[in-house]
């Protein structure tokens, strides 16, 4: 085999070794748009309600942040260390912040329900908040059916962030999930940066208490 050729193999390897780096996002930030809507089941007449926020989701590696703002004041928070399997919920109770220690394996038991779903992708894109996005279903072992959008730009080293879609090779534009209280939460993906975190994103802030889940339900009691 000549040099020459020898040299575009390799040449060949190593463009196809960079395109699949690029697709991986290793570390960067995504922020997603949400609207909470439904009806109050309290009420007679099941008025209406709407809240809208961001969702914001900081990934380095094995460690994800995901931060959830809504414009009447709550906030949640919620960092997973998949390589020490940790994983820690930020909370206000009674003006004291609290770090809860949640059990990861109760997340993972619960995602694998929604794994090895048959994926049917149109190869049809649709501009979605600027993304040229492909619509897609996802059909589960029990029948039913998840519509979304999603890129295939970037692929994410742990998709299972987003729990109904773990197996996606690809980053979800539009969703929504539905919730135990009746209302639905809808997700469309507004801004997706690859740029470094600060490692002290991870870290519980300042001036929170560290307890158990156990210690958190009789709290909340």
């Amino acid at each position: 085999m000549s040099f020459k050729i020898v040299f575009l193999l390799s040449w060949a390897m190593f463009l196809n070794f960079e395109i699949n780096a690029q697709r991986k996002l290793a570390e960067g930030i995504l922020v997603f748009d949400i609207t909470i809507s439904g009806k109050i089941r309290d009420t007679e007449d099941r008025i209406p309600e709407q809240k809208t926020g961001t969702l914001t989701l900081f990934v380095k590696d094995d460690n994800i942040r995901q931060d959830i703002r809504l414009e009447d004041g709550y906030q949640y928070s919620r960092l997973i260390n998949y390589t020490t399997k940790k994983e820690l919920v930020l909370q206000h109770i009674n003006t004291i912040k609290y770090a809860i220690e949640t059990n990861l394996s109760d997340f993972y038991n619960k995602v694998q329900t929604f794994r090895n779903a048959e994926l049917f992708t149109s190869t049809h894109k649709e501009h979605k908040n600027g993304f040229e996005a492909l619509s897609a279903t996802l059909t589960y072992k029990d029948g039913s059916v998840f519509p979304f959008y999603y890129i295939n730009d970037y692929e994410l080293k742990h998709p299972e962030i987003f729990e109904r879609m773990p197996d996606l090779k690809g980053i979800p534009v539009v969703f929504d999930l539905p919730m135990n209280n009746g209302f639905v939460t809808h997700f469309q993906l507004r801004s997706i940066t690859q740029e470094p975190v600060a490692n002290t994103i991870f870290r519980v802030p300042e001036g929170y208490r560290i307890i158990t889940k156990k210690e958190y339900d009789k709290l909340i009691k």
